[in-house]
Order: structure tokens, then sequence, then C-alpha cells
């Protein structure tokens, strides 16, 4: 590519890392390396896309929602579950330690029954038919198996055309008139019946409110929904050829006060199993990793077991060759905008003469030194090629030096992004992540001392308490009530760099790296002790002065 046919401007960019704010290259740049296809089948089961932050699971469902011909897509913020957190019924029966798993579940039943009818029958609220009957009769033939489903379905036509949101509202007021009858008023004025206030109770009282409380959640038209998940397999199973589609993202977010998020989101991955028995239809949920740890530990109870949930998760992972034909082609769409339609890749814009070989005496390409410092996600390498640019302003190529320059702004952006990503897991992250500050890249674990691990942890046990049981906290606790000693507590706090990213796992100085990126689950906790090495992560040993 001549010099003279195009220059970089410091404001041009390859796209921004938020899919959300990326349309305009998703739509001329996005590549599918093979995610989308399973998404789309409804036969394959795995329906829970899992990625980091970063990683793409936006851009793929949005992209999905395109291409489907009947799809919809549910924002968790347009569900009214504010409301559902602020109910006097679901707040008080959580103080209490009622179990709302089964109440959860009907919820989102409810939600995606309806959405599927209305999306079946193309409905928008527009000049809709009054008879609901009439409308599943024209889509069914009468069966009397199905009665009880339509009989629900009726029951709740009042709610059946309006928006989402308004159902769940309708739902969530109805749970609290069957909570004040079972409780009864003068119980519910009596023990203040807001969710928050329950200390004041005696033990009976509070074992005849839980014994109620329950009765009220399990017997909120459960039996009533499943009956609808036989109609709607009847229903969607006379074509064959379509394919019904319901996506949910941002689930991350927060949409709503973080204890009750997780049993929703508990809730809703139960249910995108239990919709799996709807031909032609499927559930798709976007999470990211450490969200559903999060989940799992959090709602963990009794006869769970984890390995049936992981049978629907598809991890979004990128090759390398992926990420460098991502690069490529928003590098071709920016340099097309401007000069030419000939496809312009990384290597055109990646001064060869000023490689990694004449500045750090390696046999690196500028490109691979930059994939090195990503966690493979595309946002790291489009935030890193971003600033490089912005470095370029007047060049025809980004050249080695721009990219060394470039370097300590990116590594502390992106470790900043890590700390904000993991903040509800390990809240206390920055301060963890001073174990690696201005120490060698390869780090030997027994030159982590005893009084380095207790000065991290008196750090973090001092902090201000943040999130629901925080893991971080819960190795400090147990380390100063004498429940662990430094060596184990140490392998924690290494095992929580890991997991994170910021480092990984040798067995030897000369054995190859681990990196939970690149192989998720690979190593548990319990499997620490067997490594000798931790190895800062390219990415952030700019922003840690790692030797």
């Amino acid at each position: 590519m001549s010099s003279e046919d195009f220059l970089f401007r410091s404001t041009d960019t390859v796209g921004a890392i938020e899919a959300e704010n990326d349309k305009q290259y998703l739509e001329e740049c996005f590549l599918d390396t093979g995610f989308l296809d399973i998404l789309e089948d409804a036969d394959d089961h795995r329906s829970i896309l899992i990625g980091r932050t970063g990683a793409g699971k936006s851009a793929l469902l949005s992209r999905l929602a395109d291409e489907s011909e009947n799809a919809i897509s549910i924002n968790p913020h347009e569900l009214a579950l504010t409301h559902i957190a602020n109910s006097n019924a679901v707040r008080f029966f959580s103080d209490l330690g009622v179990n709302l798993t089964p109440f959860f579940k009907f919820l989102w039943r409810h939600v995606f029954a309806i959405e599927l009818i209305r999306l079946h029958s193309r409905l928008d609220g527009q000049g809709q038919p009054q008879d609901l009957s009439s409308l599943i009769a024209s889509i069914l033939p009468r069966d009397r198996k199905h009665d009880k489903a339509i009989s629900y379905l009726k029951e709740h036509g009042g709610s059946f055309w309006k928006e989402t949101e308004e159902r769940v509202k309708e739902i969530t007021r109805k749970l609290d008139e069957r909570a004040s009858e079972s409780i009864g008023v003068n119980l519910v004025e009596n023990a203040k019946f807001d969710g928050n206030r329950t200390s004041h109770l005696s033990e009976e009282e509070k074992r005849e409110f839980i014994y109620k409380g329950q009765e009220v959640i399990n017997g909120a038209q459960v039996k009533d929904l499943s009956t609808i998940i036989k109609l709607l397999s009847d229903i969607f199973s006379r074509n064959k050829q379509k394919r019904y589609h319901i996506i949910i993202d941002r689930l991350d977010e927060d949409w709503v006060d973080t204890p009750l998020r997780v049993k929703l989101i508990r809730a809703l991955i139960e249910n995108s199993r239990d919709f799996q028995e709807v031909p032609n239809v499927k559930i798709v949920i976007a999470l990211r990793s450490d969200l559903v740890d999060r989940v799992y530990r959090l709602t963990r109870d009794e006869g769970f077991q984890e390995e049936k949930y992981r049978a629907c998760n598809l991890a979004l992972i990128w090759s390398k060759e992926s990420m460098i034909k991502m690069l490529d082609r928003r590098i071709s769409a920016l340099v097309r905008r401007r000069y030419t339609t000939k496809e312009v890749s990384c290597n055109d814009i990646l001064d060869p003469d000023l490689n990694c070989q004449k500045t750090l005496g390696t046999d690196e390409s500028a490109i691979d030194y930059m994939i090195e410092r990503t966690l493979d996600r595309p946002r790291d390498l489009i935030s890193f090629f971003n600033d490089c640019i912005q470095l370029s302003d007047g060049r025809p190529v980004i050249d080695f030096e721009v990219i060394i320059k470039a370097e300590p702004r990116y590594s502390k952006d992106r470790l900043k992004a890590l700390f904000d990503e993991w903040r509800g897991t390990y809240p206390s992250l920055e301060t963890i992540s001073g174990l690696l500050r201005k120490r060698p890249s390869l780090i030997e674990f027994k030159s982590i001392s005893d009084a380095d691990v207790q000065d991290v942890l008196t750090k973090v046990y001092i902090a201000p308490e943040s999130g629901i049981s925080p893991l971080d906290r819960q190795i400090a606790q147990a380390l100063f009530e004498t429940q662990i000693k430094e060596e184990e507590a140490r392998n924690r706090i290494c095992y929580i760099l890991y997991l994170t990213g910021l480092a990984g796992f040798r067995v030897s100085r000369a054995d190859n790296t681990i990196w939970a990126h690149q192989l998720p689950d690979f190593i548990t906790e319990t499997d620490v002790h067997e490594y000798e090495y931790l190895e800062v992560q390219s990415t952030f040993r700019r922003a840690l002065f790692v030797q």
C-alpha cells in the first residue's frame, strides 16, 4: 500500500470495544467462526453462550437476531424486574429464607410462553383478536389435553396483549395479594411486611411465615405452566421448516440487586433447559464466565449437579488465526472508506521493517506481539490497535516503536477493565494484584513469603465489605481465624490470579504456561499445589511494572 494513498488520522479507529457502539463495523466486518450456526440450530442444546468480557457474545447474539426470521430479544432492563425486587412478598420471603426459585421459574416460563405465542402469531399488540381461545384454535386443532393450558391463558387474557413489562408487574402484584391473604392482614401489619424487618419475629412466627410463604411460592400456578410447555410443543412441531429464537443478553449488568439477580439467572438457566422440549424453539442466553460461576456458587442446593447445566454451555474462544482475520476485516473497512476497494491486512499496516527482531531481538512479528498481549479477545486487540492508530497520525503504517509507546496506556486500561470485570466476585482483586507488582515475569511460588500473604490479606480483610460473600475476603477471614495456614492462603490467592487472567501456571521453569482463558476449567483450586511457577500475563506487565 502506497504512503501517498492512505495516511492514518489520530481520530481513526477499527471499531468500538463495546458491541452496542460498534454497529457499523459489526455489520460490515462480522466474523463467524462457527458459533452462529450452533446458536441457530434449535436441535443443538448448546444454548448458553459463555465468554469473558469482550469475547464477542453481544455481537454474536445481535447477528443471530438479525439473521433469524423469527426472533425476539428480551432486555432484562425492560422486564420490570426492579418491581419484583421491591415486591413486599419477595423481599419478606427472601429475608426469611423461603426458596423463591419456583416463583422465578414460573415468571420466566410465563414470559417465554407468551412471547412465543405472540411470535408465532406475529402479534404486536395492535388489532389483536379479543378471544384467546379463537387464536389458539386457529393455530392448533382442539385437544382436551390442552384444556388446562388454554384455561391458564384465558385467565391471563387481559395481560396477554400487553408489553412484557406490564405482564411481569401483574404477576408480582398477584403474588403480593396471595401472600397477604395466606399470612393474614393483621400478621402482615405486625410484621411490617416490607421485607427487611423480620429480626423481631419469634422463631415460632418465623417458622409459620416460612411454611405459609413456601406454600404461596410453590402454588404460583407452576403446574398450569407445565401444561403450557406441552401445548407449545404441539404448536411448534407443526412446521419443522421454521425456527424460533428468544435471545437474552446484558444479564451481567445491574438490572436488579445482586442477591435477586443470581436467583433469577439460575431460574432462567433452568427454564432454558426445560424449553428444549419444545421443537424448533431455542432460548439463547449470553453470560459472562465469572457470573455463571457466581450464580452456581451462590444458589447451589442439595442435589445440584453442575455438569448437567454445563452440557448446555457454549464457550466462546478465539484462535490466533481468527483474531488476525477479525482485525484484517476491520483494517480493510477503515482503509476502504477513504481510498481503495482493495483488501488490506494487518501485514500491510504494521511496518515489517521495524519488527520485533530489530527492536527486541525476538523472532515475533508485530501482530504476534500484539496478540500475545491480549486474553485472546477481540476487544483487547481492537483497543490495542486503536491506541496505536492514535499515535500514528499522518503516517501510512504503524511501526513497532509506536506499538511499544502505546503499550503502557493499553496495559493500564486493560488492568482497570479486569478489576471492573471481576469486582462482583473478587472486589479486592486490585489489592491482590499487588503480589505481582515489580516482580519478575516468572515468579517462583516459594518467593511469595508468608509476610507477603499476610500483608495482602490484611488489606483485604480491613477493606469495606462488598458483594455477596466475596471469595477473596473469605480467604482472609480463614487465615486470620487460623482455619488455614499461609501456604494454603497463598495457593488460593494464586488461583485467583490465574482464574482472572492476571497470571498463568507452570509446573517447571522449562514447561509451557497454562492460561485460564485458553483452557477453561483445566486447573481447579485443589490442583494449585502441583505447580511451582506463576507467570504474569503479558497484557498487564507494563501496568504492574513487571521486570
